[in-house]
């Protein structure tokens, strides 16, 4: 509560600054409601990485990763047991 009164507090403050300033902007227009989906460098790039994810989880699925991450959550008598 204490936390949330307090960010709630110096947000009010800050933006009672910035307008004392004059800093706020006048007008609000938005150029991202106008902008369309380009296919960039920024798209073929997350595109591979999305890619490496997948290629990833299959060899870490195949490889027998959530058995060892079981075995790694054990306690240690029972890990050595289980192996």
């Amino acid at each position: 509560m204490v936390s949330y009164l307090t960010m709630a507090a110096a947000g009010l403050i800050v933006g009672s600054i910035f307008s004392g300033l004059g800093w706020v902007p006048g007008s609000r227009a938005v150029a991202a409601l106008n902008s369309a989906v380009t296919w960039d460098a920024t798209t073929y790039l997350n595109i591979a990485m999305l890619a490496l994810t997948a290629l990833l989880l299959v060899r870490f699925l195949r490889t027998g990763g959530v058995g060892m991450l079981r075995m790694m959550d054990m306690a240690p008598e029972r890990a050595a047991h289980a192996a």
